[in-house]
């Protein structure tokens, strides 16, 4: 029996991105989400992470796992990234508490 394994490649259109650099930043996680594993804490905790956590998870939703806390429990964050992957919503520390609202608006 093999294992599955997440595994990130760098592509030739989304590389490393300049971390000092937000647009560039939200660009490149809009194309790979798993960047945010690699991207420093400014983008990944906080209202100010918000934006660039939620690009990551709307992209795939596994990148939840490298969110802060606070942010793996944001509605509109664990319902992007449920709604991608529904694996992801497995790291959100409050799943009983969304899932009827993701399974409705699945639903609709």
């Amino acid at each position: 029996m093999t294992k599955s394994v997440v595994k990130r490649t760098k592509s030739a259109n989304f590389g490393e991105p300049n971390w000092s650099n937000e647009a560039e930043v939200m660009g490149a996680l809009m194309g790979d989400g798993l960047l945010l594993e690699e991207a420093p804490e400014e983008y990944t905790e906080g209202p100010d992470g918000k934006p660039f956590v939620l690009a990551a998870c709307t992209q795939n939703g596994l990148a939840l796992k490298f969110a802060a806390l606070d942010l793996r429990d944001d509605k509109d964050i664990a319902l992007a990234a449920g709604k991608q992957n529904w694996r992801a919503l497995q790291v959100c520390t409050i799943m009983k508490r969304f899932l009827g609202c993701f399974c409705s608006s699945v639903l609709e």
